[in-house]
């Protein structure tokens, strides 16, 4: 019997982060040109290289063990797994060791450790582009004379 968990990953507008500062807006054009990639709407733009990942199954299936969360650095081609949580943890910790952009892809393990999707079958749910440059904000000052 084939036993089918859909696995739903509940992104909130940003992923949460494990230190307490928000995550910035995403990288706009101008700065685009100043180093940084442009970036499709659907990826997400974070100043720390250290945060959570939340998740929920979205069917509930009493076989079901962990989750495994994996991360593509080559939008997709390969992915390595990085974390596997019981259910009961409902979040994944994540750490990269650099900036860029990383695609994240979950699956879930049951009690015969048969796993849902298959690996050849992962696909990204979350895409973060991690940015830990400071930003610079510029002012321009003019002389103004004396009345």
């Amino acid at each position: 019997m084939k036993r089918v968990v859909l696995l739903v990953l509940l992104w909130l507008a940003t992923a949460y982060c494990v230190e307490s500062k928000p995550a910035r807006p995403p990288v706009s054009k101008p700065e685009a040109k100043q180093g940084k990639p442009a970036l499709d709407k659907d990826v997400i733009v974070f100043e720390h290289r250290s945060f959570r990942i939340p998740f929920q199954l979205s069917l509930p299936n009493p076989d079901a063990q962990s989750v495994r969360l994996f991360v593509s650095e080559d939008a997709g081609k390969n992915w390595k797994k990085v974390d596997e949580v019981n259910l009961d943890n409902h979040s994944f910790r994540f750490h990269a060791t650099r900036d860029g952009l990383f695609w994240f892809a979950a699956q879930t393990v049951d009690r015969n450790g048969v796993a849902f999707p298959a690996f050849k079958d992962i696909k990204a749910n979350l895409k973060v582009y991690i940015d830990t440059t400071p930003r610079m904000l510029g002012a321009q000052m003019n002389r103004v004379p004396a009345p």
